[in-house]
């Protein structure tokens, strides 16, 4: 839930009279909850205008959004880059107040919206961190090293190995692998469902050979055919996100990686990396990774190099594909 948001008072909001920042917040993160937008989208837009109303008073803004301009909004911009703000958490922040300020003037809030005209600062292209399939082996041979030593090492490596590989072979978020139940793998048909995406969306990805075998003597031999998480924790529960990443980085630590850092995200970025290197095109990407818009799926072709682009090219170009009656036109 977001800050506040359980214990808060009814705010009956009007044009008639003045209201302050918390009093249109509230009612902001009400209508984002009736639209069921997820749980972390409206922490971030909380916590996001928490910031905007605590720069504004210290920036000595006025305490009406209605009395906002763009020069507010610009001010407060460059106070989050004076700051020390990176570009993209100062675009995160435009971001938030620009939705709120659309949702003020659509319900009638307000007459104008500040963020109109106001531009997004330029950010730096840089390439995001993944995993490399040598990276990946290594990581399955950590796993069969702890294997060997048998009892609860070996259980614990059947498991890690088993996460490992879904989400290699998936791209799934790991608020997605954490919230999966064994009843989400289907065995037969190699595909698995994804009931808790971002959102609230709703998929089906598939899961593959290789992890279906160490999925399968995961459950067999460690977990067992019980219902409930997929990958419980000690206590029975499910698995938190950040359990993941320290399972990870566990891993990577046993390793001779020079970066040592590992974490789901890293993942799902190869996950999508190779699925295009392998000739898979970005539309078909969006709908196994469950992006609602392709600006997203994008960024992964950044890792893509000019040798893949190549390859590409020598596999697909138009000319070598002609038949041979065509060349004799």
């Amino acid at each position: 839930m977001p800050e506040n948001a359980g214990s808060a008072h009814l705010t009956v909001v009007s044009r008639g009279s003045a209201h302050t920042y918390a009093d249109y917040t509230q009612g902001f993160i009400y209508a984002c909850e009736a639209e069921g937008k997820a749980a972390t989208t409206i922490e971030g837009y909380s916590e996001a205008l928490r910031r905007f109303s605590k720069a504004g008073r210290a920036l000595e803004f006025p305490s009406e959004p209605s009395l906002i301009t763009r020069q507010h909004v610009r001010r407060y911009l460059a106070y989050l880059r004076e700051d020390g703000s990176s570009p993209r958490t100062i675009n995160d922040r435009l971001k938030v107040i620009r939705v709120w300020f659309r949702w003020l003037r659509a319900e009638g809030l307000v007459d104008d919206d500040p963020t109109e005209g106001v531009k997004r600062m330029r950010e730096e292209s840089k390439i995001l961190a993944t995993v490399t399939p040598a990276q990946v082996q290594d990581l399955l041979k950590v796993c069969e090293r702890a294997a060997r030593k048998g009892g609860q090492a070996k259980r614990k490596a059947e498991r890690d190995k088993a996460l490992i590989l879904l989400l290699y072979n998936t791209g799934l978020r790991a608020s997605e692998l954490v919230g999966l139940d064994l009843a989400d793998v289907n065995f037969e048909s190699l595909l698995v469902k994804v009931l808790h995406g971002k959102g609230r969306k709703q998929r089906t990805v598939w899961l593959g050979h290789v992890p279906r075998q160490a999925l399968w003597r995961y459950v067999t031999h460690v977990r067992g055919q019980e219902t409930g998480p997929l990958f419980p924790s000690k206590r029975g529960g499910r698995l938190l996100r950040t359990s993941v990443t320290q399972l990870l980085t566990k891993l990577a630590l046993k390793t001779d990686w020079q970066d040592k850092k590992c974490h789901p995200h890293m993942f799902r970025r190869a996950f999508a990396v190779e699925f295009l290197r392998a000739g898979g095109d970005p539309f078909r990407l969006q709908m196994l990774l469950g992006h609602a818009k392709l600006d997203m799926t994008r960024l992964y072709s950044q890792a893509l190099s000019m040798d893949d682009a190549l390859s590409a090219h020598e596999k697909y170009g138009p000319a070598d594909h002609l038949t041979p009656e065509a060349h004799r036109k």
